[in-house]
């Protein structure tokens, strides 16, 4: 049960980070195709700033979870050694 939720939680933070990494690219997108307002341009690069850095915390998460079980592993190969 325990390998089946932390499949789950991977699964579901490689989505958030697709979503981040899809929001960002449409934000950039749109800053670089239209007319907007100063004010506009400025809370669009902070909303595409917050959304590069959740997807990189997502991408940090994801990379400590597979060091942890690529850890594991070496563990339980050299315990069984």
């Amino acid at each position: 049960m325990e390998e089946f939720l932390q499949s789950l939680y991977v699964q579901t933070l490689r989505k958030k980070m697709e979503v981040c990494r899809a929001t960002a690219a449409t934000l950039m997108k749109s800053l670089q195709s239209s007319n907007l307002t100063v004010y506009e341009q400025r809370a669009g690069y902070k909303r595409w700033e917050a959304v590069t850095r959740e997807g990189d915390v997502l991408e940090f998460m994801l990379e400590l979870i597979r060091r942890h079980e690529r850890e594991e592993r070496a563990a339980a190969i050299q315990i069984g050694n």
